[in-house]
């Protein structure tokens, strides 16, 4: 048999440059649209105890949750594919780390709405991994951490927005944060409901990625009550804070700390209250202070 050489090693070339260039490819995670996101919760095995399972009901891009489960021990891992939201309305509580884990791929939004709580006692209740580019939302649910070191919402990615319009995030343990940020360009909306952390040694929001943005306003209300605790405690490199009305509170430490170069605190209304530390501490070069209204409380200095 005569093998046809001249033809066969084109051929071959083609098949290498192939696969060269799909070598090259970046590889693209895969994220689950509302339907395959609902067969996901609905199957979940959450090693806990139900009163009512969760139910996940897909109607478009929005995935309702509801059901009542306690005392979760593995982590709930959710691929939200971009324009899909989760409306979580169940009760889910447990000692998972990372109770709520969303994935690498996400790229939607969880949405914590009324009737809805996602509590856990270990290190992490919501975590946000580093590549994630998922939003989240409390819109009148409950977000809480209750474990020594803990994080009611840990975002570890950077561009990430968390908008609290009602309900709480807290964080209860020593050591913790209720949002607790490392990357950069985070932006933290409080806007109604609570953000707190009970704990000594605790902040109920605090971020150490540059250019972070943290804004109050409306009837939002950010406090901590803890022993040398902060309410808002910033690192990062030009964090942009600003309190246009709400309450932002401590109780026995400064209640927002800023120690990162070219920070701004601007206050233009609502209610700055300290204890016995300062309502305003900042140790960074080039930072700026800017109160212009509002009231300001304090027993010691005031800034």
């Amino acid at each position: 048999m005569q093998i046809k050489y001249k033809k066969l090693i084109p051929t071959l070339l083609t098949v290498a440059l192939a696969l060269v260039l799909l070598a090259a490819m970046p590889l693209t995670a895969y994220a689950d649209d509302a339907s395959a996101l609902a067969t996901i919760i609905n199957s979940f095995a959450h090693g806990g105890t139900a009163t009512t399972p969760l139910n996940a009901v897909a109607s478009g891009n929005i995935v309702t949750v509801t059901g009542n489960v306690t005392h979760v021990t593995n982590a709930l891992v959710l691929n939200i594919d971009s324009g899909v939201k989760i409306l979580w309305k169940a009760a889910f509580s447990g000692s998972a780390n990372g109770l709520i884990n969303l994935a690498d791929s996400s790229g939607g939004m969880l949405e914590i709405a009324a009737g809805g709580s996602i509590v856990s006692s270990d290190n992490i209740t919501i975590y946000v991994p580093i590549s994630t580019a998922c939003s989240i939302i409390v819109s009148g649910g409950t977000v809480s951490n209750t474990g020594a070191d803990g994080k009611a919402i840990r975002i570890n990615a950077a561009d990430i927005k968390v908008a609290v319009g009602s309900g709480t995030v807290s964080a209860t343990g020593a050591g913790g944060a209720a949002i607790s940020a490392v990357n950069t360009r985070t932006t933290i909306d409080v806007n109604g409901g609570t953000v707190s952390s009970a704990g000594a040694n605790t902040a109920a929001i605090w971020s150490d990625g540059a250019d972070a943005t943290i804004r109050v306003s409306g009837n939002g209300t950010v406090n901590s009550t803890g022993a040398a605790s902060c309410a808002i405690y910033s690192t990062s490199t030009n964090a942009q804070i600003t309190m246009s009305s709400g309450t932002v509170s401590s109780t026995t430490w400064d209640t927002i700390s800023v120690t990162g170069a070219d920070a701004k605190v601007t206050v233009e209304g609502g209610v700055l209250s300290s204890g016995d530390r300062n309502a305003i501490f900042s140790s960074g070069d080039n930072a700026t202070i800017t109160i212009s209204a509002g009231t300001l409380k304090t027993d010691a200095a005031s800034i």
